[in-house]
């Protein structure tokens, strides 16, 4: 009901348009047929077939706390990567101490052999670390999004107000172009 109420309302807010702004594209949401990426959320907002990522949208609609929001994680993103880096040399140093003390016979097996294994499984987890702090703070920021960090409703207000402000700064203009032509007296 409150979509069709969102719908009727919006039609009726078009019909006041002016004609320059009749054939403005629009952003529309709708699902994502054949994905680059894998994707998590079937819907996209899409402007002319183009998909637009969650921070595009928010900084088309000038939401600035939710583009601060969708930013955040990347400003920590080089942290984590570092972190990761550490912990993936880390377990690569003791790897190959294990590795290398398992050969030599000089210390009992069980031990060596723990020190090589749990050297390699820190090692990957470093190496995983590093992609996921890569990726995830990434993600809304490309489109199709693979992961959503806001909702659809959310998505739908932003782009109905994207829309409503494209629409008006057109009228805007075309109304500034027909006053500058006028004939002064």
């Amino acid at each position: 009901m409150a979509t069709s109420m969102f719908t009727s309302s919006f039609a009726r807010a078009q019909a006041r348009w002016c004609p320059e702004a009749k054939h403005l594209p629009q952003l529309q949401i709708d699902e994502i047929r054949d994905p680059v990426l894998p994707v998590v959320d079937t819907w996209q907002v899409f402007w002319r077939g183009v998909p637009i990522s969650d921070a595009q949208l928010a900084q088309l609609a000038d939401d600035d706390v939710l583009t601060e929001k969708l930013r955040a994680p990347m400003e920590t993103r080089g942290a984590w990567v570092y972190l990761g880096l550490v912990v993936a040399a880390a377990g690569a140093a003791t790897a190959s101490t294990g590795w290398v003390l398992y050969g030599q016979n000089t210390m009992p097996r069980a031990v060596t052999l723990s020190l090589g294994m749990g050297g390699l499984l820190l090692g990957l987890a470093g190496v995983l670390s590093i992609g996921e702090s890569i990726q995830t703070p990434l993600e809304p920021h490309l489109a199709p999004t693979p992961r959503h960090r806001i909702n659809r409703e959310l998505a739908r207000t932003l782009v109905a107000a994207v829309n409503h402000r494209l629409y008006t700064e057109i009228c805007a203009a075309a109304q500034n172009s027909v006053a500058s032509e006028a004939p002064r007296p």
